[in-house]
């Protein structure tokens, strides 16, 4: 007489495949949340990198034009920074204007707000990294402040307290 054989399989049950796929998706959507992040915290720095920089342009305009930043407002305040070449403002400066475009580039394409007269100016950009519902900038003036702000309304970035334009204490978070 002939006995039969069991062949035995070796290999998985398709709900162990599936649950197996699952935890790979899940994971691998985790690390690359955290990879976004990741970047805009990374495009955050570069931004405020860039603009800390600024400042050296900044007075080196100040000094080449006979002591003035020039005069960039909008009915004597802050107005969208300069996104088309132009003459006559720190903010056309080549190294300036530069800057700008470039850290638009970073944040998503907003050029942020500027605000300049003879005696000071005042640049708040976007950040590409937002907390909360409100826009964080990252602003920085003549007066040598450089700070993070979430201003109410983005024509509020910037103050002109005294006829000086200086970023607004009232919303700085840090």
């Amino acid at each position: 007489m002939m006995k039969l054989m069991k062949i035995k399989r070796g290999g998985f049950t398709l709900i162990e495949l599936l649950v197996v796929i699952a935890i790979i998706s899940l994971l691998s959507s985790i690390v690359l949340a955290s990879l976004t992040t990741a970047r805009n915290k990374a495009k955050d720095a570069a931004i405020k990198e860039d603009l800390v920089g600024v400042r050296t342009s900044a007075a080196l305009y100040y000094s080449d034009n006979g002591g003035s930043y020039g005069i960039y407002t909008l009915f004597g305040n802050e107005k969208t920074c300069p996104f088309l070449a132009g003459s006559g403002a720190v903010f056309y400066e080549s190294n300036v204007f530069s800057t700008i475009q470039h850290v638009a580039s970073l944040n998503g394409g907003s050029v942020g707000r500027c605000g300049s007269n003879n005696v000071s100016y005042a640049i708040g950009i976007p950040l590409a990294t937002q907390d909360d519902a409100q826009t964080e900038f990252f602003c920085i003036d003549s007066a040598e402040q450089a700070k993070i702000s979430s201003p109410a309304v983005v024509n509020d970035l910037i103050d002109i307290n005294a006829g000086l334009f200086r970023c607004n204490p009232v919303f700085f978070v840090n």
